[in-house]
């Protein structure tokens, strides 16, 4: 090759050589002109060739390089469809496959109920000072006051799904008496309706009553060590909680908000402002609830309910509960576990008829502010005021104080001091309470509704 194009070179180099030559050079002969030009023909068709043979290489790169770009933005960019998929699949694997218990009462091979419920057990320790002031001398006073540790409550629960449309809730409580002697019943048992329609749900069997705000809580779930005074005096020292049924609604409204309705027809078995005992009859409770984000870190619910039901006074008489119940939630969410503040206030009135033909009327109310000031840090303060069903002219006003530290989310110690200036027969005596809480739980015990 490298011969071919010296002679072109020469060739090329004698047509244009200088006039300055005396000799011009003699034409190539006619069959070596042919032969070049058939150098160059091959020289141009082996160009072609390999032009052809590049551009064809440039395309097939630049399909490959389209072809990896498209798949790229696909993976980077999934359908909906693949979104939904891939989801599903790592829910998959991240469900744990329950494993079968030796003692499970709900093994089915069959395929029904195949692992033993959740099972959670709940303690409530005190330790309770009691020292009690009055004009009249009294035993308290003279031995220095009442110190008492109690455990006070232990707490059985066990929870599960009956089926796809219904679960199951079963809670025992233990605890001592004034005796020192334990006893054991049924708190709460009831079956819960959860797929019907027109967003309905229900439950049967024994629950605590949807009245007001601080009743449907376990005593483990409250702020504070005691029930409110109003608490203890209209529904009963541990709340009110009764054999019936119960259906809740969310109800539908234009401003997309959550108000729920709830309405119940229990037992008419509560002794402090029903019959107790004494008569058989049922009782009657609807709760409107109103819940909305005021911002980011805030919430308020409102809550509104009435009961009704025959008294015990045996002349047919009935007793009517209305109440109001308001709570705030401030938790700022770059600072949610480390600080928080949560207003809750109620009141209750009654109307209770009387033997005679008369209405006794009567009222009470607290308002609580709890502050969480550190990760396990919470102070509290509330102020109580209640009169009785019974007795009007007895009251009892109180203010309690305290602080809880929570050991971590299974286990809290609370100290409370508590004193109440009473007046009336029913009010007993002023006095002054200090309180020593430890509330301990195992198994994974559901958390309560806000």
């Amino acid at each position: 090759m490298m011969n071919r194009y010296a002679l072109l070179a020469f060739l090329l180099a004698g047509v244009v050589a200088p006039s300055g030559l005396h000799a011009e050079p003699s034409a190539p002969p006619a069959d070596g002109m042919a032969a070049l030009k058939a150098e160059l023909a091959e020289l141009r068709r082996q160009m072609q060739e390999q032009r052809q043979a590049y551009e064809s290489q440039i395309e097939q790169l630049r399909r490959e390089v389209k072809d990896l770009a498209g798949r790229a933005a696909a993976k980077a960019a999934p359908s909906p469809q693949d979104e939904l998929a891939a989801e599903i699949e790592k829910a998959k694997g991240d469900v744990p496959q329950p494993q079968p218990g030796l003692l499970s009462m709900f093994f089915n091979k069959g395929g029904g109920q195949s692992s033993v419920p959740d099972i959670s057990v709940l303690g409530d320790f005190l330790g309770h000072y009691v020292a009690d002031h009055h004009n009249a001398p009294n035993p308290a006073q003279e031995e220095g006051g009442k110190r008492h540790f109690q455990f006070r409550e232990v707490e059985v629960a066990f929870a599960a799904p009956v089926d796809p449309h219904s679960k199951a809730d079963l809670i025992l409580t233990g605890g001592e008496d004034e005796h020192g002697e334990w006893n054991m019943e049924l708190e709460e048992g009831y079956l819960t309706l959860t797929t019907l329609p027109y967003d309905l749900q229900a439950r049967f069997g024994k629950f605590r009553t949807v009245f007001g705000k601080n009743n449907p809580f376990h005593t483990h779930a409250m702020a504070w060590v005691d029930r409110p005074d109003v608490i203890a005096n209209f529904l009963g020292p541990d709340g009110m909680a009764e054999t019936g049924a119960e259906v809740s609604w969310l109800v539908p409204n234009p401003w997309k908000k959550y108000i729920e309705w709830t309405a119940a027809f229990q037992n008419n078995g509560n002794p402090e402002s029903f019959a107790g005992d004494r008569q058989d009859d049922v009782m009657f409770t609807n709760h409107m609830k109103y819940f909305d984000n005021l911002t980011p870190a805030t919430t308020a619910e409102l809550g509104g309910s009435v009961a009704t039901g025959a008294n015990g006074d045996g002349s047919g008489g009935r007793t009517m509960l209305e109440g109001v119940d308001f709570t705030v939630k401030w938790k700022p969410p770059s600072q949610g576990l480390y600080k928080a503040l949560t207003w809750q206030s109620e009141v209750i009135l009654s109307q209770k008829d009387r033997p005679d033909g008369a209405t006794l009327g009567s009222w009470g109310a607290y308002s609580s502010l709890e502050y969480q000031f550190a990760r396990q840090w919470r102070a509290f303060a509330r102020l109580d005021y209640s009169e009785f069903p019974d007795d009007a002219q007895s009251k009892q006003l109180g203010g309690a104080v305290g602080l809880t530290y929570d050991m971590s989310e299974y286990c809290y110690w609370r100290l409370e001091y508590k004193h109440t200036s009473a007046q009336g027969p029913l009010a007993g005596q002023d006095r002054d309470e200090l309180w020593l809480q430890l509330n301990f739980g195992i198994g994974p015990h559901q958390a309560h509704k806000y």
